[in-house]
Order: C-alpha cells, then sequence, then structure tokens
C-alpha cells in the first residue's frame, strides 16, 4: 500500500528533451537526399536543442545553471563566431558545415546548449531517463546492425563499405565507436546491478552481442575502446569492494602495461603491432600533421569551422604525397581535439579543453566522495571517457558527439545533487522527503514555457528547412539526370562546395563545357578555396586560355607538392 500511494517523480522538461534528442540523433536517418545519415542528424539536433534552449527561458530553471560551465560555454560560443567571422572561410560552410560533416556553427552550438541544458538536471528520475533512452538508442543500432548482418538493407543506400557495418552512423568507424560506448555503459549498469550472480549472466547477454557485432563491423577501434571503457570501469567497481590497495596498483599497473603495448601496436611496433596495426593508422598521422599545421599558421582564429578540407592539400607533408597518396583528399583531420585547434584556433580548442577539464574535475570529487559503485554514474562516465578517446583516432560525427556532450553535463549535474544530499543532515532529508510525499508534482508544462519551446522550433526550422529542402532537390535532379534541374540544384540556396563540384564535373562529362564553365565560376566566387572546382575550370576545353592559366596557378599553390600539378605546370 505504501509504494501505491508514493507519488513517482516526473522527469523534468529538460531531461525529456536531451533524452530524446540524444535518442533520435543517433538512431534516424533517411534515404530521400544524398547524405542519409549527417544530415537527418543535423536537423534533429538543431530542433532538439532549440526546443530545450526555449524551455531555459525560465526563472525557476535559469537560477539552475552554475556560473563556471555556463561561463564556459559562453566562451566556447565567443570562439565560435570569433572563427566564424575572422578565419575568412566561406560563411555558409562554416555555418552548416561541409557536405557529409555538417560539424559547423549550427552544431556546435546546438551541442554547447544540450551541455548546459543537461547541468540544470536535478531529479533521480532525469537520470533514469537519459540512462533509458541512451540505452534504447543502443537497442536501436543492435537491431539495425543485425538485419544488416541478415541482407536486409533498412537504410536504402548503397553500402560502401562491403561487408562492414554501417549501423545508423554510415560509417564502420562510427558505429563501432558507438557499440564500444553503449557497451562500457552495459558492463557498468551490470556491475551495479544489485542481483545474484544467476541474475546478472543474463545480462552479460547484450554485451556478447555488442562485441561480436564489433568484430563484424571491421573497425578495431570500437574492440580497443570497448576493452580500455570496460577495464576502467571495473577498477572502480574493484576500489568499491574494498580490496586492498596492492590489489588496486596490481590491476593499473597491468592495465598500464597493457596500454602501452596498445599504443605501441597501433603505431606497428611491439608485440600486439599484427593485431591493432592498419594502414589507416599511418593515414591518420598525415591527417593530424596537416591539421597541427592549419592551428600553427591561423592561431587565433584558425581555418574556419568544418574547413579543414579547404587547407588539407596546402599544408601536407611532403610524405603524405608518397601514402595515403597525391590525390588522397580528406576535410577531417581524424581527431576532434586538432579538429577544434585547426578550425578555431586556441581560442576553441582551449574552451573545449576547459569544459573537458571542468568534468574530470567533477569527476574526482565525486568519486573522492563516494566509495560505493554507483552503476548509473559510472555508465555515464564510462560513456564519456570512451568518447574522449575514441576521439583521438576518429571524426566528431553527430551521432557520436550528441552524447560527448550530453554525458559530461549529465556528470557535472550528478555530482551537484550527489554533493547537496551529503550536505543535507538526516532530519533536513525527512523534511523534504515528507514535503515530497503530500505534493503531487505538476506533469503539465507551463503554457509560457510550451510557448517559448514552440516559438524555438519554429526558428529551429526556419534554419534546416532551406538545407534540407537542398538536399532532397539535388538527390532528384540526380535522378532525372537533367541538366536544368542539376544546375538549379547547384545554385540552390545554401550551396555547398561539394554539390557545386559534382553538378560541375557531371556536366562537363556530358559535353555540357559551356554550362560548366558557367557553374564552376559562380561557384568559386563563393568557394575559392575549391581545388576541384579549379581543376574542372583547368580542364574544361571552352575555357579561355588566361583562366586556365590562372585556374593551374591556384591549382599549383593549392596543393604545391602534388606532382600531377608541377607536371601540368612543368607543360606550360
Amino acid at each position: 500500500m505504501k509504494s501505491a500511494n508514493k507519488p513517482k517523480e516526473v522527469p523534468s522538461i529538460q531531461g525529456k528533451l536531451i533524452s530524446l534528442t540524444g535518442l533520435f540523433v543517433t538512431v534516424v536517418f533517411w534515404s530521400q537526399g544524398t547524405d542519409p545519415f549527417n544530415l537527418p542528424k543535423l536537423a534533429l539536433l538543431t530542433v532538439g536543442a532549440f526546443a530545450l534552449l526555449g524551455s531555459l527561458f525560465d526563472f525557476k530553471i535559469i537560477h539552475r545553471v552554475e556560473k563556471l560551465p555556463a561561463i564556459l560555454i559562453g566562451i566556447f560560443i565567443v570562439a565560435l563566431i570569433n572563427s566564424f567571422i575572422f578565419s575568412g572561410a566561406p560563411k555558409l560552410q562554416m555555418f552548416f558545415g561541409a557536405y557529409s560533416r555538417n560539424t559547423g556553427f549550427l552544431d556546435y552550438f546546438a551541442l554547447a546548449v544540450l551541455f548546459l541544458g543537461a547541468t540544470t538536471l536535478r531529479k533521480n528520475s532525469d537520470f533514469l531517463r537519459i540512462q533509458k533512452f541512451f540505452f534504447i538508442a543502443l537497442a536501436v543500432v543492435i537491431i539495425v546492425c543485425i538485419l544488416e548482418i541478415s541482407g536486409i538493407n533498412i537504410q536504402k543506400v548503397n553500402l560502401t563499405f562491403k561487408g562492414s557495418l554501417i549501423g545508423t552512423f554510415g560509417n564502420p568507424n562510427f558505429v563501432s565507436a558507438y557499440l564500444g560506448m553503449g557497451g562500457t555503459a552495459v558492463f557498468a549498469v551490470l556491475l551495479g546491478w544489485k542481483k545474484n550472480l544467476l541474475q546478472r549472466a543474463f545480462f552479460i547477454l547484450p554485451l556478447v552481442v555488442i562485441a561480436l557485432l564489433i568484430l563484424r563491423s571491421n573497425s578495431r577501434q570500437g574492440i580497443v575502446v570497448l576493452i580500455g571503457g570496460c577495464a576502467f570501469v571495473f577498477f572502480f567497481y574493484l576500489r568499491s569492494l574494498n580490496k586492498t590497495k596492492i590489489l588496486q596498483a596490481l590491476y593499473l599497473g597491468i592495465i598500464g602495461v597493457v596500454g602501452v603495448f596498445s599504443i605501441a601496436g597501433a603505431l606497428k611496433k611491439g608485440p600486439l603491432a599484427e593485431v591493432i596495426y592498419k594502414n589507416s593508422v599511418a593515414f591518420r598521422g598525415e591527417y593530424w600533421n596537416a591539421g597541427i599545421e592549419m592551428f600553427k599558421s591561423h592561431p587565433f582564429a584558425g581555418v574556419g569551422l568544418n574547413s579543414y578540407g579547404d587547407w588539407y592539400r596546402t599544408l601536407r607533408s611532403s610524405s603524405a604525397i608518397i601514402s595515403p597518396g597525391p590525390e588522397v583528399f580528406t576535410n577531417t583531420s581524424h581527431n576532434i581535439y586538432i579538429d577544434y585547434a585547426a578550425a578555431g584556433g586556441l581560442p576553441l580548442f582551449a574552451a573545449f579543453l576547459a569544459i573537458v577539464v571542468l568534468t574530470l574535475i567533477s569527476v574526482v570529487r565525486f568519486i573522492k566522495r563516494n566509495k560505493e559503485f554507483d552503476g548509473v554514474y559510472f555508465s555515464f562516465l564510462g560513456a564519456w571517457i570512451v568518447y574522449l578517446v575514441q576521439g583521438i583516432i576518429s571524426i566528431d560525427q553527430i551521432g557520436l558527439a550528441v552524447w560527448g556532450w550530453i554525458l559530461p553535463g549529465v556528470l557535472l549535474a550528478y555530482e551537484r545533487k550527489n554533493k547537496n544530499i551529503q550536505l543535507n543532515t538526516e532530519s533536513e532529508l525527512q523534511t523534504l522527503k515528507s514535503k515530497k510525499s503530500k505534493v503531487e508534482e505538476n506533469t503539465l508544462i507551463e503554457a509560457s514555457i510550451l510557448i517559448k519551446i514552440l516559438a524555438s522550433i519554429i526558428v529551429a526550422l526556419i534554419i534546416v528547412i532551406p538545407v534540407v529542402k537542398s538536399d532532397f532537390d539535388v538527390r532528384k535532379a540526380y535522378d532525372s539526370t537533367s541538366a536544368e534541374l542539376l544546375i538549379a540544384a547547384a545554385n540552390q540556396w545554401p550551396t555547398n562546395n561539394y554539390k557545386v563540384a559534382n553538378v560541375t564535373g557531371l556536366l562537363i562529362n556530358n559535353n555540357l563545357g559551356k554550362e560548366s564553365l558557367e557553374l564552376a565560376n559562380k561557384g568559386i566566387k563563393e568557394f575559392p578555396r575549391s581545388y576541384d572546382l579549379w581543376k574542372l575550370i583547368y580542364f574544361n576545353s571552352l575555357a579561355p586560355i588566361e583562366q586556365r592559366k590562372l585556374a593551374l596557378k591556384k591549382m599549383s599553390e593549392l596543393d604545391p607538392l602534388n606532382p600531377n600539378v608541377l607536371a601540368e605546370l612543368a607543360k606550360q
């Protein structure tokens, strides 16, 4: 009877919006456009973050925002604006992000809002809801992967990575990294579950499935971060058992040795080299080096948000011409930390790092105060640590980044709530409980808050609908093979470098050199560092000789070490 009369704690509107945004950004994809994975995630992230932003404009919520996280997020957004204004990169490219990445101003602003909103959470029901929706998203990804293995192409896209899994992310590396995050969270819950060994054994099944799917993805980074994440979480479980410090030190020593051998193996050294090393690791070294050069040459504003691809050819090293090769191109450094530094210079990199450090300090405080193993907390912490680690060798894909920003905000809120509970005396807690039992929580959203949320969603839709429609229209134009539709779609606002260059190439391949040249000339005004557009102008026989010479000069400036460009220069 007691439990029947006890009012159920209702999650806050912020908790509901954050959990729903995390779920949908992770699992949603579509096949109507040319970008089935990244663009829908950006659209849903924007809508969810703006709805959350609208809900935060309330006095009862605003006072929950701690000063330091708010200040750091403010600095982060100012650093984004600094890069947007002073880097000199194309504004549309910086705002919406490069094609197939979409990690521009809009993405980072939305992620910052999610982080800030998560820091305001105070209810147990909020934390449990976010954990629940994280696992629902994980379950959906697992189901999609199993359907893939069964030969059911639920994504309805051409599977570029034959024999590998792409899940809801479009790339084996992303899905394996996400499964590594999810598997670590599952392991933490398993350890913290207050059940007997037989009941816990049943919970091992999803862990086994996750490990098998990671292996099937043919991406080794997932299994490495899963093992590392589980080892990290297990240390705190071992600590909670009050085992001797000698045992804990021995465990850390073993983990340290394995970690050193793993890093050496990734660098093609030591006994684990055969297992861990892949050629793509060597390529990443070249991508990192180019990103570092961008940071060094543009330390105050960076080369521009999501504009790495405009500078990769210019600043890559001579060894990159040998491997991965002169015509191999990338628009990201494959390292989220270097990407921040390259895109926004020192201000953006420092702001992001400060947010990470602030969260880690909070984690240390929580661990010092709590000797017990909290499965909920360590599921959040383990998944976030995996995100940070995989970010050393991976891209900040939106489906991963949404949790990479939600979770640190949740960790800060959880630690604050735990601290407040411990500061209360036993009598104060009893008073709070008795008051809570007498008051039914209002499950309805206040009209003023609802209006702000709806208004914010409308603003978000106004922002994202044009870019989604543009992508859909390009896909229709590709399917129609109509030159008129292709040109119209390429010129449709908002434009992007990939769309313009791709249509320009299609036109010239179909003997429409005049139309191709007109489109290239228009595109080069918006994207002056587009190597592809200058190349298409150079090889267009209808281009005036002086313009072709200019195009070759620009190609040489943008890709000074490319032997193919140097060979063309030698012909002049």
